[in-house]
């Protein structure tokens, strides 16, 4: 079922808050952080309904999908690819998760009012849909992270880059299988078109945000490291 119930400055509701959300959980609990964000920002994008843009259905999951991938590749950057991995199945995980239990609690509503209002295609695709383009998406990503030229490029430009390759590929995969035979073709089309430049934008404000976000990380692991130098060196002592 497609949802026109949200204004489209919801968009930029929930995305200050998953920015305000990822910058808090990476900074005071640094990779399990990023693992809590990813499943709380999984969880709560799947209940929200999608926003109109210039009357065309924009998914709440396409918005914050960006800061899925952003916590993966910055997962990847810092921690390697096999904490990347983890994490990657951890958000899968968490979608599949969500669709169990709407699954049962759809089944549920139809043998209590006795229809196939909630066991349908309509109101279940868009859990279906997006596990699916996450891992499509996530795969491509992190196939050709490595194989795109950016050496004369910025830090965060390159992470803007990345995230927006995905961003894409998750906002075309989920429009086209989700909104095929509610919208009209070119609703579909500029359907899509909206979503791409939204996470175009999204994924340039993300780039630009970490670098700020790591060296505030890295910043208070340089104060950590200062401390317990000064206890080993006040107490010489114990470290025997």
């Amino acid at each position: 079922m497609v949802g026109f119930s949200i204004h489209w400055s919801s968009i930029l509701v929930f995305f200050a808050l998953g920015l305000i959300g990822i910058w808090v959980a990476y900074s005071f609990l640094n990779k399990s952080g990023l693992y809590l964000f990813s499943i709380l920002i999984t969880t709560i994008s799947f209940w929200l309904e999608s926003a109109n843009v210039f009357s065309y259905p924009i998914a709440m999951i396409i918005v914050l999908a960006p800061l899925l991938f952003f916590a993966l590749l910055t997962c990847l950057n810092k921690f390697g690819i096999d904490e990347a991995k983890k994490l990657f199945y951890t958000i899968l995980i968490s979608m599949a998760s969500v669709f169990i239990f709407v699954f049962f609690e759809a089944a549920y509503l139809d043998s209590f009012i006795k229809s196939s209002v909630y066991l349908s295609w309509d109101f279940l695709s868009k859990y279906v849909v997006s596990t699916i383009a996450f891992a499509v998406s996530s795969l491509v990503t992190m196939n050709i992270v490595k194989k795109i030229p950016t050496k004369k490029l910025k830090k965060f430009l390159v992470l803007s880059i990345y995230i927006a390759i995905a961003s894409a590929i998750f906002a075309i995969i989920y429009t086209i299988l989700v909104y095929s035979g509610l919208l009209s073709f070119g609703g579909i089309i500029l359907t899509i078109i909206i979503s791409l430049v939204s996470c175009a934008l999204i994924s340039l404000c993300l780039g630009y945000i970490e670098k700020y976000m790591n060296r505030e990380v890295a910043n208070k692991q340089k104060e950590e490291e200062s401390k317990v130098e000064e206890k080993e060196q006040k107490n010489p002592e114990d470290i025997d």
